[in-house]
């Protein structure tokens, strides 16, 4: 698998909010709520993208913050029961994958790759991008994994 190390600058994502363990399928609910009222999101940057943010995540309890959300401007208005997440600027080891094979691939990345990398994990939240190659009608489920990391 090609693995690319990015520098990317800060930004917004505001979409709806979870915390837990996703063992009851909770995150793809979430999408599935998501969805019907994106376009309640305005000043969003990039409209065809989406982002799945993970943070915190306690490996005791296997629980995470997860946002199903857009980009959006510094000063965007939130939409009632949404949430306001910021990204800081992070390098990151970008990872492409599908949705199918997502959890397999990110068994790998902390498994396999993230290990034999110069690179290793850093705080901060890491993200799935959905963008244009991305589109459940059409049965495109290409996506990439954007995980923080330091030298």
């Amino acid at each position: 698998m090609e693995i690319e190390i990015i520098s990317r600058s800060d930004f917004w994502v505001v979409g709806l909010h979870y915390r837990g363990t996703n063992e009851n399928e909770e995150l793809p609910a979430l999408w599935r709520q998501f969805w019907p009222r994106h376009a309640e999101i305005g000043d969003r940057i990039q409209p065809s993208h989406a982002y799945g943010v993970i943070d915190n995540y306690d490996p005791s309890s296997k629980t995470m913050d997860y946002w199903a959300g857009v980009e959006v401007e510094k000063n965007c208005k939130v939409p009632k029961g949404m949430a306001k997440i910021f990204i800081p600027a992070q390098t990151y080891a970008v990872f492409q994958c599908t949705l199918p094979t997502l959890m397999e691939t990110i068994g790998k990345i902390y498994g396999e790759w993230l290990p034999s990398l110069a690179y290793t994990r850093t705080d901060g939240p890491e993200f799935e991008l959905y963008d244009e190659r991305f589109d459940v009608d059409q049965e495109k489920y290409e996506m990439s994994l954007w995980i923080p990391v330091s030298q």
